[in-house]
């Protein structure tokens, strides 16, 4: 129906950007599908009623989704795609701009029904176009309910929370009632898309109240706060000491041939958020893991044989840094400081 006149009887025009729509003025504003919106200019002599002529200024996807309006006016008809929600909001922001009743009713019964986790985010985004307040308020509510639900994992979701403007992304972290290391997860997430939007004073809102990070995370989270003139060690404990005494958290379980700390997995030399941290704040992670192995065994044995610092315990033996992890099995201990955990 875009840029076609229907016929000689059509009277009135509708223009949406830069697109041009003939329709007719009984069509509109007539019957139980009509347009309050343009009924009320039919019925006064204002400009745009008396030229036969109204000019809308959308948004691009409201553009898109009216022909479907339009569409929906004459036939009656109307069919939601349930992977366009772009389009799906389009409707009802429109619905509701022109007032036409029917059709609102009948796009927000959709809506209620397709705000799921795996959709939520993009239903933040789309009704945040339009100032819808009351969708984007239950999309925002359902993606902090779902936090840590592997529906809400960006391989799931159309649009990802690291998507989000910064304001949305907020509310999103401070409705939420999940665990801090779930947050952090997101957290790092969002400043690895959005370094630039995300300065000192924002970093420090997203991570108030964060008492704990995932240690895989953690490392490349540190390096966030650093850029952002955070620094561990200070008066008040901050987000770089979280990140890396978490950092140094370990995997471990009663069964030490499978022990990897996490830590271990963060400070290879060839990391790249590692590698970008000031040495002070390397050291502070090596001295934080080194506390954390010894209270995760019984004993260990801490040499440096000029190429590298190990860990050894019973007949294995853990290279720590430099390079990838490597296990040695069945060696002897070689002579050692003796480390006894109390």
């Amino acid at each position: 129906m875009q840029d076609t006149q229907l016929s000689s009887a059509a009277e009135f025009e509708a223009a949406a950007t830069t697109s041009q729509f003939h329709v007719h003025k009984n069509q509109l504003s007539v019957g139980p599908r009509r347009s309050d919106y343009f009924g009320a200019i039919f019925r006064t002599t204002l400009a745009e009623g008396a030229a036969a002529r109204s000019k809308l200024d959308l948004q691009a996807s409201a553009a898109a989704a009216f022909p479907k309006l339009l569409d929906y006016s004459y036939s009656g008809r109307i069919e939601f795609d349930d992977k366009n929600v772009a389009e799906t909001t389009a409707l009802m922001h429109l619905a509701h701009y022109l007032r036409i009743r029917k059709l609102y009713d009948a796009t927000r019964t959709f809506v209620q029904s397709h705000l799921k986790p795996s959709t939520a985010p993009e239903y933040a985004c789309e009704a945040n176009l339009y100032s819808m307040e009351k969708l984007v308020h239950a999309a925002i509510t359902l993606c902090a309910d779902n936090l840590d639900s592997p529906l809400l994992s960006d391989a799931l979701t159309k649009t990802a929370l690291s998507e989000f403007p910064t304001d949305l992304f907020t509310r999103v972290l401070e409705q939420s009632s999940k665990s801090s290391a779930v947050k952090s997860i997101h957290i790092t997430r969002y400043c690895r898309q959005n370094s630039d939007d995300v300065n000192t004073e924002l970093f420090e809102r997203f991570c108030r109240g964060i008492d704990q990070v995932d240690p895989q995370h953690a490392v490349e989270l540190l390096s966030y706060a650093v850029r952002r003139g955070f620094v561990a060690g200070s008066e008040t404990q901050n987000v770089c000491d979280i990140c890396i005494r978490d950092a140094a958290a370990s995997r471990v379980g009663a069964d030490y041939e499978t022990a990897k700390p996490a830590w271990t997995l963060c400070i290879k030399t060839y990391d790249l958020h590692y590698n970008h941290l000031p040495d002070s704040e390397k050291v502070k992670l090596l001295e934080s893991g080194l506390t954390a192995a010894l209270r995760s065994h019984e004993s260990f044995r801490v040499w440096s044989p000029g190429n590298g610092m190990f860990l050894h315990r019973g007949d294995s033996i853990l290279q720590v840094t430099p390079g990838p992890l490597r296990n040695y099995h069945r060696l002897p201990p070689p002579p050692t400081l003796y480390v006894k955990n109390n």
